[in-house]
């Protein structure tokens, strides 16, 4: 799967075969986690190495990706609704993500309510 960039959100990449998505993309992919805890996965370079059943070969190593040194993956830690709706504020998206607020569930239209509201 070819992309320059890969948003995972919400998830411990735990589950097969859908944990083994990240792993699909080209080595020079950049990949962003946003997620409430921090997840360990294999390193960039074996990621490969992960069958669909999550059943690892060969040189699996597993440590947390969120040193930039060391390869492309990051952590964004935290609660994903805030994390995004953030990342929606510093884009200036905030009162188009307002015009979609009939198709946003409770908790994500609360928050997205309070943001204005702090805003004006």
């Amino acid at each position: 799967m070819q992309c320059d960039l890969l948003i995972i959100a919400g998830t411990s990449l735990t589950v097969y075969p859908a944990a083994n998505l990240p792993g699909k993309v080209l080595p020079s992919t950049r990949r962003v986690v946003f997620n409430k805890d921090i997840i360990y996965t294999p390193s960039l370079h074996n990621y490969n190495n992960i069958d669909d059943n999550g059943v690892p070969h060969d040189n699996y190593i597993e440590q947390p990706n969120i040193d930039n040194s060391i390869n492309l993956d990051s952590l964004v830690q935290g609660d994903c609704d805030e994390l995004f709706l953030a990342l929606i504020v510093e884009c200036g998206w905030l009162h188009d993500l307002w015009a979609l607020k009939d198709q946003l569930c409770t908790n994500s239209l609360e928050l997205v309510t309070q943001t204005i509201n702090e805003a004006k």
